[in-house]
């Protein structure tokens, strides 16, 4: 009989394992298409618009500030319903200078 043989290969640690290639995180994406004439946003639309994230939109909605309509499942926003919020939370120019010509004319001023 023949004395058999094997053959090991000596390996260090760091080739023990081969590294997986780090990966980074895909950011979340959300397609929008905003159109002038569309009736209805989705709620990401709604956000996008106002500059502020999906997140706080939906805080923004369950608190009853910015009117939804619902669709089934949905939650859509009517493009003046995200007008009049912004109304509501920027007074118009004109009443800030009617209120300060008020304050002009107070007596403790005088």
């Amino acid at each position: 009989m023949s004395p058999s043989t094997r053959t090991f290969r000596l390996v260090t640690a760091e080739r023990a394992r081969p590294r997986r290639r780090e990966s980074t995180p895909e950011p979340e994406v959300i397609n929008l298409t905003m159109q002038s004439d569309q009736l209805l946003l989705t709620v990401p639309e709604a956000a996008h618009r106002l500059g502020i994230g999906r997140s706080f939109m939906y805080q923004l909605i369950a608190a009853g500030e910015i009117e939804t309509i619902r669709i089934g499942r949905l939650r859509k926003i009517a493009p003046r319903a995200v007008e009049a919020f912004v109304e509501r939370r920027n007074p118009s120019a004109e009443t800030t200078v009617a209120d300060q010509t008020d304050l002009d004319r107070s007596p403790a001023t005088q």
